[in-house]
Order: structure tokens, then C-alpha cells, then sequence
């Protein structure tokens, strides 16, 4: 799944450039470097992507003939993941920033976050109160890019405008010569002209059987223009020259053809829809409906006034006609969407505390006692796949041979049981604390496995908040291996994006890179699954880590990180030769 993140003026950023999260994506930095915030950002988007309702949209203007105005963005979205923003105030970034056009620098009044999921790409732009300690902002505008379709939607809930675009990059998928294709294109305009003088001269001429004829050629044209160029040839004489070359640039930011400034006018399919789905019903039924009465020339009116209304009620039917070309592919998007939105599964594992207690109670905030209680509910038995990955990797990590999980007291408390090789039977709270760390990490890996592979989820993002605390180093090393396992199997279909602090982690990674024997770099972007992300102490721009075949980096980890344990070696080296000198002397 290509997932991507990225967002200004929130928190300490006041620009963090959008990032590709792979398979195994792991985030480091000092304390306070923007790792966390990084993560949340990840999280609020996906929450509120499920989370924004139609039913929920504020009724501020009771004149509104929508009855609704703009959608909300929440920061206390806790029915997902607590992300522990809380409010605009705290989200927004709290420096003055400057204006585009290199205007005195303010303080931001707006949120952007740029995301992607599968083949969808999405922007929010938030706004708000920064005075006030509400728990939402105001949706400005959504971006939904559906980069299968290669087709763009946008409401704009400030402006009460739509608009959308067909992409340009839909016109050269990198498999034709460019050359080819340019005259290939203007090649078919041409003959479609042809037509067209010839259609006009039929009718002029009442040959009913020449029109027929000629209107089959053609449709047979536009149908072929269509399906190479991705836009209606009857347009391109109003288009401004497309740039075919084949070149690496923002979906976002090009486009073969344009509809913008449409009015906005809400489609409610049901109360309950999600409002990104609603950003595409809203251009669909704009593109289905028929055609407007033209205006009426108004007795006394000053004939400019009229032209212009009539240019914009043209402009809007040549919009709709355009459009409607296009309603397949619209309909493709939204059912795409819909399913995206119904199987997409985040899971995130916050750092949290261990403790030793041998009965897990349900009900409370105990999270080990939640996981534990999770897995049983997924009537996992001996025989299961995620039964056997639980058992496999308890071996490897040292933790015992065989475990059970049993429920007391009518199913309020459980007791979680190990099993070691010789036939002993302990309760996990028996075990030292890196084991009970690691047994629960499992426990849920395996509770997340289940319900993706029930659910037929596209795939699975978990997120992991310092999964090595309490680990000893080996088992800190070993926490690749068990990542690269999950993320590289096609049963599983999951991805991570771990925060973490630990060097034993980042050192296997590179070691299971270097064992890989990839080709060269081209190989190993696109086939080893780890990647790695330094944030600067200083807010700057986090930049990736990109690994040599050797297993070494290319760039190089700010200080604080492997050169701490460098220098410490350093200083120990120097002590022992001092000791050594004088022992001599």
C-alpha cells in the first residue's frame, strides 16, 4: 500500500514536506525532533477521513438551502486513536510564518495535511479559532486524487466551488514514444475536424443517411481519443497546449484539462455518508444532471450584463458536457473509495507501562489487560496460523515454548500462562519485564493479523511508539527480524511505521540489507523493505537514509545517535591507553 504524509503550520512545522512510507518505515531523531508529531498528523488524517460525517456538518445558517456549511476537522478524534492533540489551539503551529507572495511574516490561521492511501491521494486545509480551546477546525477545502483513474476532485467549502481536473499524466503512461504519441494526437484532431466540416455540410443539406454515417465515425474517434489522451477531442481546441513529456512532477499540480469555479451543491445520499465520498457524489450528480435553461435576456438589462451571464451559463454546460464523458471513471472512483474506507485498518501501539500483575482485568485503561482480552475474543486456537507466528516467535525471543490464555470470573479477568520447553508453567507476570514486553507486542501483532485477513482489509498500517523499551539489546536486534517477516509476507499484507530510539534496531535492519545481496541501489529502494527517516533537532526537514548494498548509509544521523556510543567507545579507548602508559612507566 503507498502511503504518504506530509503538512504545514502544524505543531512545531511550519512545513514538513511529504514523505513515502514503506513497508517497514522507521522514524528517528532526538526527543522533540517531530517524530511523534509526524505520527499523529498520520493518525488524525485517517481518522477524520472515517471519522467526517455528513450527518455531523454544523447548521450555522438556517437560510442555507444545503441546511449545512463547512464539514468538521476533529483533534480530539478518540474513536480510533487518542491521539492526544486535543484542540486547534494546541495543532496549529504557533510561529509567524510568511505569506506566499513574501509578505510580512503572521501567525498561520490554517492546517494543511497532504496524505496518501492505496491509489488515493487527499488534502485537508483546516481552519480555526487559535484563541479559542475548541476540540475541531473548519474543513476549508478536501482534495481527493484518485491516481488510478488519474482524475481530481475538489470541494471547496469556503468559496462554495468545485472543481475537477483530468490529470496529465494520464495522457502518457511512460510506455510511448513521445514523439509517436504528439503525432498520433494531432493526427486524430485533424480527421475529427474533417468530420466535423463534413457533418455541418449534411446537415446543411438534409442527407439524413451521409449524417448517420458520419456521426458513427465520429463517436468511433472520440471513443479512441478518449482512451489514450483521457479527455473529449471536441475540447482541445479550448485547451492550452499539454506538455507530454514524460516527466516526474505532483499530480496535484498538473493538469490536461481543468473544470474550476463550479458551483457547490451538497448531494446527500444518506445522513450518515462519509464527506470525502461526498466531495465525488457532489461532481457526479453536477456532471448527470440536465441541461440548464439558458438565460433570458431581462428587459432594460445593459447588454454586457447579459453576455456575461450567458458566458458563464455556456462555460458551465460546456463543464457539465466535458464532465459527463467522464461518469464512468467517477463512478470507478467513488466505488473504489467506498471500499478503501470500509477496509481501511490502523492500527497504532503506544508506548505504554508493563506491569507484573498475574490477572488481567477487563474494563479499565490497563492496556496490557485490553490486548489479552482482544486476542481471546478472536477465538484463536492451537492449529491457527496466528496461533503458530505467536508460538514461533515466543521461541526466538526467548520467552517460553507454549502459552494460554484463559478466561476467570464470567470473562472479566483473564490469565495469560506460559509454557517453557521442560513443561513448567508460569504466569506471564513471572517473566522478567522485557519477555511480559515482548509476549503482549505478539499477542497483538497476532489480534491485528486475524482481523485483517477476516476483514480482507487492502492492507494494514501499524504504528508503533518505541517498541524496544524494556528490551535487552538482543531482542532489540531481533525486532527487525520480526518486522521484515510480517512486512514481507503476501498472507499477511501488513506495514509499520515504527518510532523508535533504539540503535540495536537500526543496526539489524542494516545487517538484513547487506545479507540481502540486492543488485545495486535502484534494487534495494524498491525491493527491501525497510526505510529509514532522521528528523533534525531544529525542525529542519527530515531526510531519508538511503542504505548501500554493504548495508551502510549514505547519509549520515544527526548527533546524538550512532555517534553517541562512538564517542563513548572513544573515550574508554583513550582511558584504557592512558592506563596502559602509565602501568609502563
Amino acid at each position: 500500500m503507498n502511503n504518504k504524509i506530509g503538512f504545514s503550520n502544524f505543531r512545531k512545522f511550519a512545513d514538513f514536506p511529504e514523505i513515502d512510507l514503506g513497508d517497514i518505515t522507521i522514524l528517528v531523531g532526538g526527543n522533540n525532533s517531530g517524530k511523534s508529531t509526524l505520527v499523529k498528523a498520520f493518525l488524525l488524517c485517517v481518522d477524520n477521513l472515517r471519522m467526517m460525517r455528513m450527518s455531523d456538518r454544523r447548521r450555522e445558517n438556517r437560510n442555507n438551502i444545503f441546511g449545512f456549511t463547512k464539514p468538521m476537522f476533529r483533534f480530539d478524534a478518540n474513536i480510533y486513536h487518542d491521539v492526544k492533540v486535543k484542540t486547534f489551539a494546541r495543532a496549529i503551529h504557533n510561529k509567524p510564518v510568511a505569506d506566499c507572495d513574501g509578505g510580512c511574516a503572521s501567525l498561520p490561521s490554517s492546517i494543511t495535511f497532504k496524505f496518501a492511501l492505496g491509489m488515493f491521494e487527499f488534502q485537508f486545509v483546516v481552519a480555526g479559532n487559535r484563541d479559542e480551546e475548541l476540540t475541531y477546525g473548519d474543513v476549508l477545502s478536501i482534495t481527493v486524487v484518485d491516481k488510478e483513474q488519474k482524475i481530481r476532485f475538489c470541494n471547496d467549502y469556503e468559496h462554495a466551488t468545485m472543481s475537477y481536473a483530468v490529470l496529465a499524466s494520464s495522457q502518457n503512461d511512460g510506455s510511448k514514444n513521445v514523439a509517436q504519441d504528439i503525432s498520433k494526437k494531432e493526427e486524430m484532431e485533424k480527421e475529427y475536424l474533417e468530420i466535423e466540416k463534413s457533418f455541418e455540410a449534411a446537415s446543411n443539406e438534409g442527407d439524413l443517411e451521409k449524417i448517420a454515417s458520419l456521426l458513427e465515425e465520429k463517436e468511433k474517434i472520440e471513443a479512441a481519443y478518449r482512451a489514450i489522451y483521457g479527455m473529449d477531442v471536441t475540447l482541445v481546441g479550448d485547451l492550452e497546449e499539454v506538455n507530454l513529456e514524460n516527466e516526474e512532477s505532483s499530480d496535484l499540480e498538473k493538469d490536461a484539462v481543468c473544470y474550476d469555479n463550479l458551483p457547490l451543491g451538497f448531494v446527500l445520499n444518506e445522513v450518515n455518508e462519509y464527506v470525502v465520498m461526498n466531495v465525488i457524489s457532489n461532481i457526479i450528480n453536477f456532471a448527470s444532471q440536465a441541461k440548464d435553461k439558458a438565460p433570458e435576456y431581462k428587459e432594460g438589462e445593459d447588454t454586457d450584463s447579459y453576455d456575461e451571464r450567458m458566458k458563464e451559463y455556456e462555460a458551465k454546460e460546456d463543464a457539465r458536457k466535458g464532465m459527463y464523458l467522464d461518469i464512468s471513471k467517477m463512478l470507478k472512483s467513488q466505488k473504489d473509495l467506498a471500499y478503501l474506507l470500509n477496509t481501511l485498518n490502523v492500527q497504532y501501539i503506544s508506548a505504554h507501562a508493563v506491569n507484573q500483575d498475574a490477572y488481567y482485568e477487563v474494563g479499565g485503561n490497563d492496556f496490557m489487560a485490553q490486548v489479552v482480552y482482544d486476542y481471546y475474543l478472536e477465538k484463536i486456537t492451537p492449529g491457527d496460523a496466528e496461533y503458530t507466528f505467536v508460538t514461533d516467535w515466543m521461541k526466538t525471543f526467548g520467552i517460553g515454548h507454549d502459552f494460554c490464555v484463559e478466561p476467570l470470573m464470567a470473562g472479566d479477568v483473564y490469565k495469560l500462562t506460559i509454557e517453557d520447553e521442560d513443561g513448567t508453567k508460569l504466569p506471564l507476570a513471572d517473566k522478567g519485564m522485557g519477555a511480559i514486553q515482548m509476549m503482549i507486542l505478539l499477542l497483538r501483532l497476532a489480534t491485528i493479523i486475524h482481523i485483517a485477513k477476516s476483514n480482507r482489509s487492502v492492507a494494514t498500517t501499524v504504528v508503533i511508539e518505541e517498541p524496544e523499551q524494556n528490551l535487552h539489546p538482543k531482542m532489540q536486534s531481533l525486532l527487525a527480524d520480526l518486522l521484515e517477516s510480517i512486512a514481507t509476507s503476501n498472507e499477511y499484507k501488513v506495514n509499520f511505521i515504527i518510532e523508535t530510539h533504539s540503535e540495536y534496531l537500526i543496526r539489524k535492519s542494516q545487517v538484513l540489507v547487506a545479507n540481502a545481496n540486492f543488485v545495486d541501489d535502484k534494487d534495494i529502494e524498491e525491493n527491501s523493505p525497510f526505510t529509514v527517516y532522521y528528523l533534525p533537532a531544529d525542525a529542519g526537514a527530515p531526510y531519508q537514509m538511503h542504505y548501500k548494498k554493504t548495508g551502510g548509509f549514505v547519509e549520515k544521523f544527526g548527533t546524538g545517535f550512532f555517534d553517541a556510543a562512538t564517542e563513548s567507545d572513544m573515550v574508554i579507548i583513550r582511558k584504557e591507553f592512558e592506563q596502559k602508559k602509565k602501568n609502563r612507566q
